[in-house]
């Protein structure tokens, strides 16, 4: 039976260090102390071991890549739209600087994956949680990267984000404006900062407008889908049955508050305001028209491959883009009758 090949992680495993450390000994690279890498340079004399040439070229520019991370479960990734969007701005402004795009989803530990594997040059990374500790390694290992999204308050990092929390604070302000007192919240995760923010600016409208927040109208999911707005609007209706409007946290959760209200007999617009967010496509198709807030998933896509080609560039200092948002106003939101 042949012997099984040594790879970096098994060498990193024996010299209780990152598989990055070992990336830089072999690479002779800065950022490891002279004690570390003697030890791990014996190591490597005493195993024979031999690096592959893809194991070399990890995140020096060789490997014509670049990654797209969504750490989020696969049935919500390929549900919703705005992610397809970011998919395809991120891959034609690949495509257009003649690098490949990896996509990798789901709630794994995809970091030692793409370590191990040494498969990019840089990362992007969407819908990050705050408790992220792959993000803390990215920093503390200096490997170029670019949030989709915000990572912590108050963190230096390349980011292309939208101002949720004024977005939401926008949307809720809208309904008040038609009279609404009694509006319900159905919400992402709020881990992540973009259900932390829309969450938060729902709070600030209410309370700019002296209207007392009420936990009963609130609900934050960790899988904003069709299916979670359907059931959750069912929840809130049942416990506040006087709520006049609600405001999701994206337009696949509106669609399913839409469809909980026409199996109750109310009459989505006309009984009942709902507002959402994204302005997907469906958006306008739907019965009635969905007034929304608008962002562009497509323009954050390839606005992070580009920056990522300047950090690749050797442009190491960061920069934070806040693209706009704009209240899209159809005819699923009513004006309260006296």
């Amino acid at each position: 039976m042949a012997k099984k090949r040594l790879t970096i992680k098994d060498l990193a495993t024996m010299a209780g260090v990152a598989s990055s450390t070992i990336s830089r000994v072999l690479n002779n690279n800065p950022g490891v102390s002279a004690e570390t890498r003697a030890r791990i340079r014996r190591l490597i004399e005493e195993t024979g071991f031999k690096p592959s040439a893809k194991a070399r070229s990890f995140f020096h520019g060789r490997a014509g890549a670049v990654g797209l991370l969504i750490p989020r479960p696969n049935e919500y990734v390929f549900s919703n739209p705005f992610y397809l969007d970011i998919m395809r701005g991120a891959a034609d402004a690949a495509m257009e600087a003649k690098m490949n795009l990896l996509l990798v989803t789901a709630e794994k530990d995809f970091y030692d994956y793409l370590y191990e594997e040494q498969r990019v040059d840089g990362l992007i990374l969407a819908s990050t949680r705050e408790d992220d500790m792959g993000i803390l390694r990215l920093i503390e290992e200096g490997h170029p990267f670019v949030l989709i999204g915000r990572f912590k308050d108050g963190a230096e990092l390349n980011q292309i984000e939208v101002d949720d929390l004024a977005a939401a604070r926008e949307a809720t302000e809208y309904l008040i404006s038609l009279g609404h007192r009694r509006i319900a919240f159905i919400g992402g995760p709020i881990t992540v900062a973009s259900g932390r923010d829309r969450y938060e600016g729902y709070r600030q409208a209410l309370g700019r407008h002296g209207i007392p927040f009420d936990e009963a109208l609130v609900v934050l999911d960790d899988l904003p889908l069709p299916a979670t707005g359907e059931r959750r609007a069912k929840e809130i209706l049942a416990r506040r049955p006087e709520t006049t409007a609600f405001f999701a946290f994206n337009d696949l959760v509106a669609v399913g508050v839409m469809e909980a209200l026409r199996s109750m007999g109310r009459q989505p617009g006309e009984d009942i305001s709902v507002l959402g967010f994204d302005d997907l496509f469906i958006a306008r198709y739907t019965v009635p028209p969905l007034t929304t807030i608008r962002q562009s998933g497509y323009d954050k896509g390839a606005l992070a491959v580009k920056r990522l080609l300047e950090v690749l560039a050797g442009d190491r200092n960061p920069r934070k883009v806040v693209l706009p948002t704009t209240l899209i106003i159809r005819e699923s939101c009513h004006r309260v009758r006296e």
